[in-house]
């Protein structure tokens, strides 16, 4: 019997990280788009509109680059996926400065503000999806 509650409790854990894996392929795979979205912006801007230079590039390229090693299988590290997230997140909240010493800039601030909290919810969630995942 207690062979049969073993097998039982082994097929849950297997069930359990094949949905966190699962989970961390849609989140990475979320991020990685949106981060390919957002750097063809940061590009735009930079070289078309000519705004002067988008820290975007740099900051989205290092989500993009994370996140497809994530997704190949390459590199599931946590740190390295949260810090490149957090970079984003630092990114905007130097744009929400910006934003506030500027009196005609305020819906650019709120757009910062917003973003940078998602980027900083979003490194959280990525390190814990990894954390979970290289636990067990």
């Amino acid at each position: 019997m207690d062979e049969q509650l073993a097998t039982a409790d082994d097929f849950d854990l297997i069930i359990d990280e094949q949905q966190k894996e699962k989970s961390a392929i849609k989140f990475f795979s979320f991020t990685l788009a949106t981060s390919i979205v957002f750097w063809l912006w940061a590009m735009l801007n930079t070289f078309i509109v000519d705004k002067g230079f988008d820290l975007g590039i740099v900051s989205f390229l290092t989500v993009i680059f994370s996140s497809s090693l994530f997704l190949g299988k390459c590199c599931s590290s946590h740190t390295l996926n949260f810090t490149t997230h957090l970079f984003v997140a630092i990114n905007y909240g130097l744009g929400a400065v910006f934003g506030f010493q500027s009196a005609n800039k305020r819906n650019f601030t709120v757009y910062c503000t917003i973003c940078s909290m998602g980027w900083l919810l979003s490194a959280f969630k990525a390190r814990k999806l990894l954390a979970k995942s290289s636990s067990s």
